[in-house]
């Protein structure tokens, strides 16, 4: 498997990831349950998107740049939108804190989908 089809895989993986972290947060946000696995799926949803741009940077370092350079701006905002999110939300009661955090899984997804539409090269 080639790196490019290594990151076409990954960002499949983060988008699934991130549309269950945007349900559960969605969830909890109109529960108040469930705010201690939203936690940890946090990092692991973030963990991934940090994945996923070490892979891209490898295969722009390497010459394989995306369709448009908007790609590595529409990557950045994704990787960082749930840890602002969680940053903005940091001392707010837990349903708060879970909305605020589907907010930023949600700016996620649009940016995953830029992402798609820009990447190709």
């Amino acid at each position: 498997m080639t790196m490019t089809q290594v990151h076409i895989v990954g960002s499949v993986v983060v988008l699934v990831a991130a549309a269950a972290f945007f349900i559960l947060a969605l969830i909890s946000a109109r529960t108040g349950a469930h705010t201690e696995l939203l936690m940890k799926m946090r990092a692991g949803v973030v963990g991934l998107a940090a994945v996923q741009v070490g892979i891209g940077a490898l295969l722009y370092a390497t010459g394989r740049k995306p369709g448009e350079t908007l790609h590595i701006l529409y990557g950045l905002v994704a990787v960082a939108a749930i840890p602002l999110a969680a940053t903005f939300a940091f001392e707010a009661p837990p349903k708060a804190r879970s909305g605020a955090l589907a907010g930023g899984a949600g700016l996620m997804l649009i940016m995953m989908w830029r992402l798609w539409v820009t990447g190709g090269g």
